[in-house]
């Protein structure tokens, strides 16, 4: 028997690490997750859900999704060797580098996974790249190992300067409901009439992620009549916010461009069920779980080729494009007036997403954590 200690934040994926925890419990290990309580300054807190130890620290500063907790320190200190094992997610928050920091001195052997934040991209690449030279090689050089989630993340991680024998490509998976929503439920909820035509955007409403370039591909791009767009996901930042449905606005299409906030459980499914075309035109994706699960729901997906799963769906269940607004035109119309194209990738995306369970990552994990714990 042994315990895995894995961090997350509010802005990391929550809900593929409580998956995660599900799976490992099932394999008789002891889980615990230790995160920032975005909603409480000071207190340290321990709660019980289904099965798997919650550990909420107190946020004392918060600089978009990077937080500082001043329990993390006493935490470490009084805390850590409870735990046999340490699973690092994330990489721009301070939570990583002092649990990292303690798991080094304790002789605790951890696993580093950035999900694809190692290689500085999109914004504030100066800072970042000092975080790296300063913080981020002593965090991966100390853990046994770095996991990659996609061949594309693992060849940025070598890229960066890790060794080869210090990075191990373990793929991402999904887990889907014991039923899926009643086709409808989205459009009925956001007024949607039953017979439009739904391109779907999912995932943080951030620019990484090209929502707005979404935007206008769907103004220019020549769709049934009765086009609809939903962009579902939680806003960081609500001038951003305001500036996506300003541009919606001087499109003519803002009527028919709408944001329904974050989406979690039975109401995500919803959103995937009732698309008719699943859009990730992200700059850069170390993975990208919510095409898969589009996939799962057979919703046919277009992706940009900087996203790690891309090599899993293209030609089957979607269409891989660079990141530029004409190809995502292009893409759009194809899947749209393709009747042909449009019936071969709904029918291959179920095959796809079976591919794609989280049986296999978590059986290798296992076999690396039963590693370092022989050694």
């Amino acid at each position: 028997m042994y315990q895995n200690y894995a961090f997350f934040g509010k802005g990391s994926d929550t809900s593929k690490l409580g998956t995660v925890a599900e799976h490992l419990l099932r394999e008789g290990c002891k889980v615990s997750l230790l995160t920032v309580d975005y909603d409480s300054r000071w207190d340290t807190r321990r709660e019980n859900v289904n099965g798997t130890e919650i550990i909420w620290l107190g946020k004392m500063a918060q600089f978009r999704a990077m937080s500082f907790s001043i329990n993390a320190i006493p935490f470490c200190r009084q805390n850590l060797r409870e735990f046999d094992l340490v699973h690092i997610y994330g990489y721009y928050d301070l939570l990583t580098p002092i649990v990292a920091h303690y798991c080094h001195q304790f002789g605790i052997p951890y696993f580093f996974e950035p999900m694809g934040m190692f290689r500085p991209v999109v914004r504030n690449l100066g800072i970042k790249r000092v975080y790296q030279q300063m913080i981020g090689h002593k965090i991966a050089q100390h853990a046994r190992c770095a996991i990659a989630t996609s061949e594309q993340e693992q060849r940025e991680l070598l890229e960066e300067g890790l060794n080869s024998d210090r990075v191990v490509m373990r793929r991402n998976g999904i887990d889907t409901p014991a039923s899926m929503p009643t086709r409808g439920e989205m459009r009925v909820r956001f007024g949607i009439p039953e017979g439009a035509h739904v391109t779907l955007f999912f995932g943080r409403v951030v620019g990484k992620k090209s929502p707005d370039m979404l935007i206008r591909a769907f103004a220019r791009a020549a769709l049934p009549t009765d086009k609809w767009l939903v962009i579902a996901g939680p806003h960081q930042e609500d001038d951003y916010k305001r500036d996506l449905i300003s541009l919606a606005t001087s499109l003519g299409v803002k009527d028919r461009v709408v944001f329904t906030g974050a989406a979690y459980g039975h109401d995500k499914w919803a959103m995937f069920v009732d698309a008719d075309i699943f859009v990730l035109p992200s700059q850069h994706e170390n993975f990208g779980n919510t095409a898969v699960e589009s996939a799962a729901c057979g919703t046919p997906v277009i992706l940009t080729n900087t996203c790690g799963v891309s090599q899993w769906i293209d030609g089957r269940a979607g269409l891989v494009i660079d990141h530029d607004e004409q190809a995502l035109i292009n893409a759009l119309e194809r899947i749209s007036n393709d009747g042909e194209l449009r019936t071969r990738l709904t029918e291959s995306c179920p095959q796809v997403a079976s591919e794609l369970s989280w049986s296999e990552p978590v059986k290798q994990m296992l076999d690396l954590y039963r590693s370092a714990m022989a050694s």
